[in-house]
């Protein structure tokens, strides 16, 4: 038979070890505390709910970005096809990992 503080050691290691497991499945970026504050302040005034000037794609909803992912990085990160934002208003360096981030964890709401 185990001593008791034997079984108090396994039993706070099994827990550590749950625990730690149960993180992985948490995204660490997610689109509405994450991803929507960056498009708000970058790119919903031309890509909102009512399409405006040029912008031929709406990027209000997690639907409407999550689709355009790939897209959004690539115009924030090297300007492929053309840079977005514009206008001078570019990305921050935060901005674009915090994106690279939610793209490659499969972009969670």
């Amino acid at each position: 038979m185990l001593r008791p503080t034997v079984r108090l050691a396994s039993a706070l290691g099994l827990a550590l070890i749950l625990s730690a497991c149960g993180s992985e499945d948490e995204p660490d970026v997610s689109y509405a505390a994450d991803v929507q504050p960056i498009l708000a302040a970058h790119c919903t005034s031309c890509h909102g709910a009512e399409l405006q000037n040029s912008a031929p794609s709406h990027l209000h909803t997690y639907e409407d970005a999550s689709a355009k992912a790939n897209a959004i990085l690539n115009r924030a990160v090297d300007g492929t096809p053309s840079p977005m934002p514009p206008s001078g208003l570019a990305l921050s360096a935060d901005e674009i990992e915090t994106l690279e981030a939610w793209v490659a964890q499969g972009t969670p709401e």
